[in-house]
């Protein structure tokens, strides 16, 4: 691939052109758009945060019902 010294590369595949050359480098899409450079960083990091959200309340869901389980053998144990 050819570039001019000049020209920033934020993600593969992205058409940058120069004076001299212009190359070709994927995209990236969201809900039917187009995102490029920091807005493709921004969405990926966002769609990551919601991911480990979701998997720290399913993992605080468990925590809970493994406590609560415990709490009722423990009452089964006592009658």
């Amino acid at each position: 691939m050819f570039y001019n010294s000049k020209e920033v590369h934020q993600h593969p595949r992205q058409l940058h052109a120069t004076a001299i050359y212009v190359t070709l480098t994927d995209t990236y899409t969201a809900d039917g758009a187009v995102l490029m450079g920091a807005l493709h960083w921004e969405n990926e990091r966002a769609d990551r945060v919601a991911n480990e959200v979701s998997e720290v309340a399913e993992w605080l869901k468990r925590v809970r019902l493994d406590a609560e389980e415990a709490g009722l053998e423990v009452r089964v144990k006592s009658l």
